[in-house]
C-alpha cells in the first residue's frame, strides 16, 4: 500500500512539474506540467467511484449462519452478542455508553441505548 502511495505521488510529482516535463516529456518547452492537480484530483475521483461502484456491483455479501459468530469476528463482539441475549453472537447495534466506575459512592453508571 505505501508503495502505490509514492509511485501515485511520485508521479504526480513529475508530471506537475514543468521543468521535469520540458526536459523528458515535452519538444517544445511550456510554462507549467503536464498534469495540474484539479486533473490528478478529477481523475481519481472517478477512478474511485468506478471502483466502489464495480465492487457493489460484481461483489455479493454472504450470509452467515445463526448460532455463532462471523468468522473473522473479534471476540468481543461476539461476547457482546451474548451479553445482550443475542443466540447470533453478532456485534451490538445500538450505541452504547461504556463508563468508568463512579467517583462518588452511591452514584450509579447505566448504559444509554
Amino acid at each position: 500500500m505505501n508503495l502505490g502511495y509514492f509511485a501515485s505521488f511520485t508521479v504526480f510529482l513529475a508530471l506537475n512539474d514543468a521543468g521535469f516535463c520540458n526536459a523528458h516529456l515535452r519538444r517544445h518547452p511550456a510554462p507549467e506540467g503536464l498534469l495540474p492537480l484539479a486533473t490528478y484530483l478529477r481523475a481519481w475521483g472517478w477512478a474511485y467511484l468506478a471502483i466502489t461502484l464495480a465492487i457493489a456491483y460484481f461483489k455479493a455479501e454472504r450470509n452467515f449462519q445463526q448460532g455463532g459468530a462471523r468468522p473473522g469476528a473479534s471476540a468481543g463482539c461476539a461476547c457482546i452478542g451474548r451479553l445482550r441475549g443475542g443466540a447470533s453472537g453478532a456485534c451490538m447495534t445500538s450505541l452504547c455508553l461504556v463508563t468508568a466506575p463512579p467517583l462518588t459512592p452511591g452514584v450509579r453508571t447505566s448504559l444509554v441505548r
